[in-house]
């Protein structure tokens, strides 16, 4: 059996708009695994969600200007990856 992952589907609209919803929403900042088991964060697993999303660039845009601080560096780090252009302006911004 195939395990699912980012790189093998992408996520339902649906599925990506959630993530949007919970990023937006999301109180910690953390990569990898927090904790004393360490589990992925929400907000770790709604940046893969909209990341792997066909318009990820677009998304994370606007959760720089909507979202909470948490939210704002979730999205910066996927603006320098995805736009390392326009970095420098959105950190500024």
């Amino acid at each position: 059996m195939r395990r699912r992952t980012a790189q093998t589907e992408k996520p339902s609209p649906a599925a990506i708009q959630a993530a949007y919803e919970n990023l937006l929403a999301v109180n910690e900042f953390a990569f990898g695994g927090v904790g004393i088991v360490g589990t992925t964060s929400a907000g770790e697993m709604a940046y893969r969600t909209v990341f792997a999303s066909t318009n990820a660039l677009t998304l994370f845009q606007s959760a720089l200007a909507k979202g909470r601080h948490e939210t704002k560096l979730y999205a910066l780090v996927a603006i320098r990856h995805l736009d390392n252009k326009s970095f420098d302006a959105a950190a500024k911004a």
